[in-house]
Formats: C-alpha cells, sequence, structure tokens
C-alpha cells in the first residue's frame, strides 16, 4: 500500500456534501466527520455535565444520545439540499428546523442519515468527496 493512500485532507473538517445515501434518494447532507475534533471537545463537555456519580455507575444511553444528538446538530451537520415538504416545497437547512429534526424520535431516519454521512467523510478523509458530488 502506498503512503500517500493513507493521507488525510485536513480540509475535510470544514465539511463535504455526501449524496447517494441510503433509503434517501436526493438527500444530499453538508456534514463534518463524526470525531472532528470540535466534535469530540462537545461530546466530552456534555458529557463531563453529567453528574459525577451517574458517570461513574455507567452512563445512561439517553444521555449519551442527548449528548450525540446536540454535537450532530451544532458541529456536524451543516447543511442540506433536497429536503422538501409534503407539498414538494424545499426546507431551507436553518440551525431551528435542524435541531427540531435530530431531537424528535419521529425523524429519527434523518438523524441516522447524519451519522451516516458522518462517518462517510471520516472514512474518505478527502475533499474530493465534495468535488465529486459538483459542489
Amino acid at each position: 500500500m502506498k503512503l500517500s493512500a493513507l493521507k488525510t485532507d485536513p480540509r475535510v473538517d470544514l465539511g463535504a456534501w455526501v449524496r447517494d445515501i441510503p433509503g434517501l434518494p436526493g438527500l444530499a447532507l453538508k456534514v463534518r466527520p463524526i470525531d472532528c475534533i470540535d466534535a469530540q471537545r462537545v461530546m466530552r463537555r456534555e458529557l463531563q455535565a453529567i453528574p459525577r456519580a451517574k458517570r461513574l455507575t455507567g452512563i445512561d444511553p439517553a444521555d449519551e444520545r442527548a449528548a450525540t444528538n446536540l454535537v450532530l446538530r451544532k458541529v456536524v451537520l451543516l447543511d442540506w439540499s433536497g429536503l422538501e415538504d409534503d407539498d414538494g416545497a424545499p426546507i431551507p437547512y436553518s440551525p431551528g428546523m435542524a435541531e427540531r429534526l435530530i431531537h424528535e424520535p419521529e425523524f429519527a431516519v434523518l438523524r441516522d442519515a447524519v451519522v451516516y454521512a458522518a462517518g462517510i467523510v471520516r472514512d474518505e478523509g478527502k475533499i474530493a468527496l465534495e468535488e465529486a458530488s459538483g459542489n
């Protein structure tokens, strides 16, 4: 294996578009890697805010999910395209709408898509993802 194949472009932490998300035709998400340094900082801060006694006995999955949701909406998800309301009108990205869709259990498919896309960006680690999607 060539060493150059292991290189990642640090600009990917600025975000890249991911298209062709399984089961969600037409949806594209601009995301940062799921484990970018800013995401790690926010996650650490949120988990440390959980009372020590609770952390010692094991972090409740609900607390962990709440922290992950915060990371997804504040750090990871930057934009979307191809999301429409039931009448076919585009739903523009906004932090408020992102918060609603990531936190509401009814929209778990979208939350999971953000996690998937952020994993793709992390795994690919190349800004070419954005170039390949035409953005």
